[in-house]
């Protein structure tokens, strides 16, 4: 049987189309699934500081950056998860978040950060990158069409970068403007830091999916001393077979304190906000 044109191009359009066509149980198909990519953001509300100790026994201010440094307490950031089920019960999983910030100010108040003493009418700038990835293997302990539930141990590495500068105007004896810069205090700390968790998706619908997880660790290692609580949950809607949508909140605590050769203090971050995204399952 001969095709016209149009029955070839109309066959070609139903084939490419086919993932993104409606699917009657849509949440059964991404549990069956082996592997899932999300593609999304988060958007918190940041609580975050940190503490730098100079040279000889010099102690560092605690220093909130929002308050103190003026940087902003929301942002949106992206947000990237793959994950693999290479056998009934077993999964592996990445996921990576990053948060980058930078703010320019007057101080008003008097601080000690490393070597340097910054005081209230300083102009600053001011920087703080914050990057998390996460690698995990879960273990799916139940398992169906309609649910999964696992236990999961992993690395959550941590990265920290962040920059202090202030300089202050002077005017000299013939009223000529003049300035003058503080030196740079600069610092960053990456560590790999061991994650037990939970979690689990339960289906509420053909089409409708709730997910959540929570991942905890605590220790003193390693002239580290610190402990994080990252806890999520959100809402799926997968109405094609292989493309779905999420929306969802999540919270993530790190507190820790460290002596390290590039950096002696302390850093902490309190995230929480709404995440969203498109999940693709094949």
């Amino acid at each position: 049987m001969k095709l016209s044109k149009k029955q070839v191009v109309l066959a070609i359009l139903g084939g490419c189309s086919a993932p993104l066509l409606a699917h009657a149980d849509g949440v059964s198909q991404y549990l069956q699934d082996r592997t899932h990519i999300q593609l999304g953001g988060f958007r918190p509300n940041i609580d975050s500081g940190i503490s730098i100790h100079g040279s000889n026994g010099r102690i560092g201010d605690d220093l909130d950056m929002e308050s103190d440094l003026g940087m902003s307490d929301n942002k949106t950031s992206p947000w990237l998860g793959l994950s693999y089920r290479f056998a009934d019960k077993h999964r592996v999983g990445l996921s990576y978040f990053g948060l980058n910030r930078s703010a320019g100010t007057t101080l008003q108040r008097d601080f000690n950060l490393g070597d340097q003493t910054y005081t209230a009418g300083l102009d600053s700038n001011s920087t703080l990158d914050i990057n998390v990835t996460v690698l995990d293997y879960q273990y799916l302990f139940s398992r169906s069409d309609r649910h999964e539930a696992h236990v999961s141990f992993g690395l959550h590495r941590v990265g920290v970068e962040t920059s202090v500068e202030a300089a202050a105007s002077i005017g000299n004896s013939n009223g000529a403007g003049g300035s003058r810069s503080m030196e740079t205090t600069a610092r960053s700390v990456y560590a790999p830091l061991p994650v037990l968790g939970v979690g689990g998706i339960y289906a509420l619908g053909d089409n409708w999916a709730v997910k959540g997880g929570l991942r905890y660790f605590g220790l003193d290692i390693d002239n580290i001393d610190g402990s994080l609580v990252a806890a999520d949950v959100s809402l799926q809607y997968h109405p094609w077979r292989h493309v779905g949508l999420t929306l969802g909140y999540a919270f993530d605590r790190l507190d820790f304190d460290l002596e390290k050769e590039k950096w002696s203090g302390s850093a902490r971050y309190d995230f929480k906000g709404v995440t969203f995204g498109l999940i693709g399952h094949f």
